[in-house]
């Protein structure tokens, strides 16, 4: 838990305007999706995502969407709900991947393939959304959380090509989509899938299904 904690803190204490963005050679700097693999505490079975800036000059940053306090009133509660108040946070990415190591959790990364001009777009975007009057959110855990947030962000600097062709059903529902990240503890099991409700038990699309960080590996 401390070490989890740890990764918070990393996030909060940061000061995105310690960070230039003048001066960017953006036709060498790449964006990666990073993808953080599932943990052992609840609030990290489903993996965590993020978006890399690596710079040719300077030090790589990790933005991160699916920041959030334990102090929030009837925290676990509004977690195994899925609503609570998140906050969209800017960290340098190797003291982040150095934390999710020492917790051996998986780490996958992916260059999107962007113009200059796009790169550009993108790394403005996210400093824009981490600005104190922007950077709070209401997090839903199936259509608002830090990975549909970020294929928003992307999807929108891509012209719509980053989430095209995921209208088609998965022929699975949230429901058989969270089950199998949380079914190897039964309380927790039981607990989430009586407050899902019915809701949760229609077939989604490829776009719905990407509220999971890991599938967007596959």
């Amino acid at each position: 838990m401390r070490k989890i904690i740890l990764l918070i803190i990393i996030f909060i204490t940061f000061s995105f305007s310690a960070f230039s963005t003048t001066n960017i050679n953006y036709e060498k700097t790449k964006i990666k999706l990073i993808v953080f693999g599932p943990g052992d505490e609840i609030f990290t079975r489903w993996g965590h995502f993020g978006i890399v800036i690596d710079y040719p000059e300077k030090k790589d940053l990790l933005f991160d969407y699916g920041n959030f306090s334990f102090k929030e009133n009837d925290f676990l509660k509004n977690f195994i709900k899925g609503i609570m108040k998140y906050s969209k946070e800017v960290a340098y990415a190797d003291y982040v991947i150095r934390a999710y190591k020492r917790v051996n959790r998986s780490i996958t990364t992916a260059e999107l393939d962007l113009t200059p001009e796009q790169k550009k777009l993108f790394i403005d975007t996210l400093f824009f959304e981490i600005e104190p009057e922007n950077k709070y959110y209401q997090y839903d855990q199936f259509k608002n959380n830090c990975v549909s947030e970020m294929n928003r962000l992307i999807n929108e600097v891509t012209d719509g090509t980053f989430l095209k062709d995921t209208s088609d059903s998965t022929n699975r529902t949230f429901r058989e989509t969270t089950r199998d990240y949380i079914s190897s503890n039964h309380f927790y099991n039981l607990l989430i899938m009586l407050l899902l409700g019915t809701q949760m038990d229609r077939d989604i699309t490829i776009e719905e299904s990407l509220f999971l960080p890991d599938l967007l590996n596959h």
